[in-house]
């Protein structure tokens, strides 16, 4: 059953690092946009960093709680 929560947690981990990659492409469009004066890119830059944050956090959060839950209830 270990095996199982180092697994669900291993999913968190990988959340997490696609969020930070998602935030990280939006840090660079951002970057981009303010470089050569684009709106669309500084927008969509920006929104980026949200949403990558934000999925990042999220599935880190759930799968590291359902991780915890589970270890909890093997004990």
């Amino acid at each position: 059953m270990n095996q199982i929560v180092d697994f669900i947690n291993k999913i968190g981990d990988i959340g997490g690092v696609i969020g930070l990659g998602w935030a990280a492409w939006g840090a660079w469009d951002l970057a981009i946009g303010i470089r050569r004066e684009l709106e669309d890119k500084r927008d969509k830059g920006v929104q980026s960093i949200i949403l990558g944050a934000l999925l990042g956090a999220t599935l880190k959060g759930l799968f590291s709680a359902l991780a915890s839950g589970l270890q909890s209830i093997v004990g």
